[in-house]
């Protein structure tokens, strides 16, 4: 089962007693979600597993209950309930579980992670704790992702992927900086630094969109980087920095104004809650951005 879902292995249970377990799998957009529950175990990726396995994608791995560890010939990471931790399915690797655990795996095709955060090897050998910060947030995000994939949309399922993407890269991106900022980027090279940045940076904006003072000074500081290169990060991007915020708070506040559940508040209260404080000048930008005005979204979803 676990070959089917995540990747060919060789298990070898840790104890010579019966053997349980449980397997739980989700589909969101380019993710493949699998949550496994099993007694103390041993998985193996050899080189001899990867021959005859075509799959490459990357695994990120949220350790819910339990401990283990992932080993490599170099490296060993340890891995406790609320670590974040890396996998790349190209490369062999030993996964012990002294204990029974639960953890939390996420496929992701390599090309969805490397636009993000350029070079994945640099992630490989250690684990993130989730306690706090960005990588605590991203590990609820995942937990909640899992529970609800069966009530989203195809369309719903990819703008939340690429949400889960842009925390899980950021997360993974701080627990490897020994220090964060312009120094580091300067460690790194060329687009994959840019990328990863870019990552977390739009991960922080998506956090903080409700706050009505969010501004291009707040994020550069934010991430302990200057204005002038924060905007040189986005350049890139086709976007600039206000135009991705305001475009983020209109999809945001499009879909509650469309939202059946949400009908009982008005379209003040809605603009206000996605970190506009000015409802005229609300109206304007969703009317430039949509073609009409925020009321004339909730006639159309009513027909």
């Amino acid at each position: 089962m676990v070959e089917a879902r995540v990747a060919r292995v060789e298990m070898a249970p840790r104890r010579n007693s019966e053997f349980s377990y449980e397997i739980t799998e989700q589909k969101v957009g380019p993710l493949q979600l699998v949550q496994i529950r099993s007694d103390a175990v041993t998985l193996q990726r050899s080189s001899k597993c990867i021959a005859s396995d075509p799959r490459t994608q990357y695994i990120v791995t949220l350790h819910r209950e339990g401990e283990g560890c992932i080993r490599y010939p170099d490296a060993e990471v340890p891995l406790r309930a609320g670590t974040l931790a890396m996998l790349d399915k190209a490369l062999p690797y030993e996964a012990q579980f002294h204990e029974p655990t639960v953890r939390l795996l996420v496929s992701v095709p390599r090309l969805h992670l490397e636009q993000r955060l350029g070079d994945g090897g640099r992630y490989l050998r250690r684990s993130v704790s989730s306690e706090r910060g960005i990588a605590r947030i991203a590990s609820k995000y995942l937990e909640s992702l899992f529970e609800e994939a069966p009530y989203l949309d195809e369309a719903s399922q990819h703008n939340a992927a690429a949400i889960c993407l842009d925390l899980l890269a950021a997360a993974l991106l701080a627990g490897a900086e020994d220090e964060t900022g312009e120094k580091e980027l300067a460690n790194l090279k060329g687009p994959a630094s840019s990328a990863a940045l870019l990552s977390r940076i739009r991960a922080y904006i998506r956090h903080h969109l409700c706050d009505p003072d969010l501004d291009v000074a707040g994020i550069a500081a934010a991430h302990r980087i200057s204005k002038r290169y924060l905007h040189t990060v986005f350049s890139a991007s086709g976007i600039t920095v206000g135009g991705f915020v305001r475009e983020e708070r209109m999809r945001r506040a499009y879909a509650d104004l469309v939202n059946a559940r949400l009908r009982h508040l008005s379209v003040t209260d809605i603009a206000f809650q996605h970190g506009f404080n000015d409802s005229p000048h609300f109206s304007r930008c969703f009317k430039a951005r949509y073609g009409f005005p925020p009321n004339k979204a909730r006639d159309l979803a009513r027909s």
